[in-house]
């Protein structure tokens, strides 16, 4: 399915990849918060581009493509007609929503319009969300004031491409030196592809204004 390359480091959010991580490692909380947070969009942005897959073009397979729908503006409805699409006719329903901050500030105006009290959850990984019909909406600084994500994350995996290594500089050194300081630092990495196994099932709301 649909590979989000390098850029897919982090993008599960109920017991998220990242977080997970971060514990192996033993991050503090604040560096776990980060990791989870870093390329959320940015693996979705791949995951919606129109490049070949390990050979094959994705504009000719509809299951590899994901949905891209174009409204003049964001509305309650509309973002209710899309997810109950995906529903429909690919028995998909998302279980995150992605946008940018401003979005997300557009759509809890929305729900406080029609309801007495909007729904709100704090997710694994330190996000704190609104709840769209029992869809967590979560904001990413890297997102388009113009785009909207709906994604469901069980249909995402990573697949391992090694396993841990140190991270060696350009002259063969794992070990650093910390300026001024009398400590060394060194990188652990852990190189892997985050592959989306149902990309038909995904679906991108842009084209508004918020």
């Amino acid at each position: 399915g649909g590979s989000a390359g390098r850029e897919g480091a982090a993008i599960q959010l109920g017991g998220s990849i990242g977080n997970q991580i971060g514990k192996w490692i033993r991050l503090d909380d604040a560096d776990r918060h980060m990791i989870v947070m870093c390329g959320m969009s940015a693996a979705f942005a791949a995951l919606f581009g129109t490049g070949d897959i390990y050979g094959v073009t994705r504009s000719t397979e509809s299951y590899l493509k994901p949905n891209v729908f174009t409204v003049s503006s964001l509305t309650e409805e509309a973002i209710a007609e899309k997810i109950g699409y995906l529903e429909q006719y690919y028995n998909d329903r998302p279980d995150m929503i992605l946008c940018s901050y401003k979005t997300k500030a557009k759509i809890g105006e929305l729900l406080a319009q029609s309801r007495m009290q909007v729904n709100t959850e704090m997710l694994a990984g330190g996000y704190p969300a609104i709840m769209f019909d029992g869809i967590p909406v979560v904001a990413d600084k890297y997102c388009g004031d113009d785009e909207l994500y709906l994604v469901n994350t069980a249909d995402f995996c990573l697949a391992q491409l090694c396993d841990w290594a140190w991270l060696e500089d350009e002259d063969g050194k794992i070990l650093k030196q910390v300026p001024g300081k009398a400590a060394y630092s060194a990188t652990l990495v852990k190189y892997a592809e985050l592959i989306c196994k149902k990309p038909c099932g995904q679906a991108k709301i842009t084209g508004f204004a918020s």
